[in-house]
């Protein structure tokens, strides 16, 4: 038996909402949205913890009494931003990733009926 080659449909992003009952982008931007906000407060809040301990022992090494303070504030400040960003950056993929697998697989696999 062959086959027509050219008869296969290509898969292409304009035709995904006609995969497995359609595909809800706006779905998946929310949850992934939504996954974001926790990961970037659980993060911030881990950061801050983490930046601080950090800051203080190296302020308290360099001068000890004012450099304490100075380094856990600046320790605090840039661990809550970099672990607010890498929180919320990992959330948002894996909020948008896991939305997207519930949505495009067969219900045996995980997905939506």
């Amino acid at each position: 038996m062959t086959q027509n080659v050219a008869t296969f449909e290509t898969l292409s992003f304009d035709n995904l909402a006609t995969v497995n009952g359609g595909i809800d982008f706006g779905k998946i931007n929310s949850a992934g949205q939504n996954a974001g906000t926790t990961g970037a407060l659980v993060g911030g809040g881990v950061g801050a913890v983490a930046g601080g301990i950090g800051g203080a022992i190296g302020g308290t090494a360099v001068f000890p009494g004012p450099g304490s303070a100075a380094g856990a504030l600046a320790g605090a400040s840039a661990g809550g931003g970099a672990g607010a960003a890498l929180g919320g950056g990992l959330g948002y993929l894996g909020g948008a990733a896991t939305e997207t697998w519930k949505q495009s697989m067969p219900t045996w696999l995980g997905g939506r009926p």
